[in-house]
């Protein structure tokens, strides 16, 4: 409005000797305020509204991760790695019982975690195999962990790749993670006082991914429907999906029964229902019609439902390989 009036005023001076000529002062008067008038409104509905405010970023939920039990009575057995990009690994190890009954002293891995230096998930090891050069002891005094084994190497759950994912070490190369083919990261042992440090103020915990699936079916067109359950112990917290590949959408869940004849997920309205006999049949109910969905093995299915399907997308599941 004030630019207005003076954009008025400096107009006015310009023509003002016309203008007086032109219109007896009484009318100009009454002329050049209608206009001025007419110009504030117009610059009302014309002049651009400042932008909106950006909202505020909404604050991240923290994850119930569960915690890792007994870690500080087994420190003492614990050693830290480091990729220097700021990933650790950690190695638990154990007294090995079969060197034991032999009447040796020796130890060898038992858990591994990864993170980063602050927070610690723990691995789901599938598969391992060591061979020892002589039995394995420690340091204390000095925190070293010198490992004699000719070589060893833990295969850890990795869904989203299809090569081997593994924790190795040889005497030739050392430690190191593999992600599948052309993915690999050396490590090298952290220094005592400094690995101290960096243990006894992190947090460690079990997997970091506490889902696990229960289901995985199909119907003639390519619709998956897919149903995953928590992995605690004793719950009851299931989930479905519905839709073709990398397009799945989650669907509400009520009425779910499990029996010694099969199991039943419904949908509120109760309309929807997946029922899962004890023959391993699969039916999708839809009012009075039944389907029946062919039921797709998980186990061989893994990459299927980690990547493909996008359940997960963009899900961190606590593993070496989120980083690499």
């Amino acid at each position: 409005m004030v630019a207005i009036f003076f954009l008025c005023m400096g107009s006015s001076q310009l023509a003002k000797s016309h203008l007086m000529h032109t219109f007896p002062p009484a009318l100009f008067a009454k002329r050049f305020l209608s206009a001025c008038l007419l110009g504030a409104c117009l610059a009302t509905f014309v002049s651009p509204s400042p932008a909106p405010a950006l909202p505020k970023k909404a604050p991240e939920a923290k994850e119930n991760f569960e915690l890792y039990e007994g870690m500080d009575a087994l420190l003492p057995l614990t050693y830290l790695y480091t990729d220097s990009k700021g990933h650790y690994l950690v190695l638990v190890l154990r007294l090995n019982l079969e060197m034991e009954a032999n009447g040796l002293n020796g130890y060898s891995p038992r858990d591994f975690f990864w993170g980063d230096g602050n927070v610690f998930f723990r691995q789901w090891i599938s598969m391992s195999d060591v061979k020892y050069k002589e039995p394995n002891k420690i340091q204390e005094a000095s925190g070293i962990f010198p490992d004699t084994s000719l070589y060893y190497q833990f295969h850890f759950w990795e869904p989203r790749i299809k090569g081997v994912t593994k924790i190795e070490r040889s005497e030739k190369d050392g430690l190191h993670v593999v992600c599948g083919q052309g993915d690999e990261a050396p490590l090298k042992p952290v220094p005592h006082e400094e690995a101290k440090a960096i243990l006894e103020k992190a947090k460690f915990y079990e997997q970091r991914f506490m889902r696990k699936p229960h289901l995985l079916a199909r119907d003639d067109q390519g619709t998956y429907y897919y149903i995953d359950k928590s992995t605690r112990k004793d719950e009851k917290d299931f989930q479905i999906f519905i839709g073709k590949e990398g397009q799945l959408k989650r669907a509400k869940l009520k009425n779910i029964v499990q029996d010694s004849e099969g199991e039943i997920f419904s949908t509120p309205n109760g309309s929807l229902r997946i029922i899962i006999a004890k023959s391993k049949e699969v039916l999708w109910v839809r009012g009075e019609k039944k389907q029946v969905l062919t039921n797709v093995p998980i186990q061989n299915n893994q990459f299927l439902i980690f990547s493909n399907l996008g359940v997960y997308a963009r899900q961190k599941l606590g593993t070496p390989c989120d980083e690499l």
